[in-house]
């Protein structure tokens, strides 16, 4: 019984010895990963919502709603239009548009053409 005792505590000690360092490492070398990795900032965000007169199936608007929780836990901040007021002026500025895929069906082909665009202009999407 007396081997087990010494064995479980040398166990022990060790531990609260080998946590602390692993940690202070990983604190050190995270840093230095953090400086080498040249990540843009999402500076503004666009979510369009689909228009007010789209009816949603309940799958659709539990999508919508987890996607909009997922972005506003994630930091993000970011400004909501209904797709039927979306315009190259309203997309304007925005570097990531957010479209849900209950608002894309809904969208006109005039509204495609100026999605498009903005992508080849550099805006990235979440679809």
């Amino acid at each position: 019984m007396n081997y087990i005792s010494k064995q479980l505590s040398h166990f022990s000690n060790s531990h609260t010895v080998f946590i602390p360092v692993v940690l202070i490492c990983l604190a050190v070398f995270s840093g230095y990963t953090a400086q080498g990795q040249h990540l843009q900032e999402v500076k503004k965000c666009l979510f369009v919502n689909p228009p007010h007169s789209a009816k949603l199936s309940v799958a659709e608007s539990n999508d919508l709603k987890s996607l909009e929780n997922s972005i506003f836990v994630s930091g993000l901040k970011y400004d909501k239009i209904s797709a039927d007021i979306l315009t190259n002026d309203r997309m304007a500025g925005y570097n990531l548009l957010v479209l849900p895929a209950a608002c894309a069906k809904s969208l006109s082909p005039t509204q495609i053409v100026m999605v498009k665009k903005a992508l080849h202009s550099g805006v990235n999407l979440l679809f």
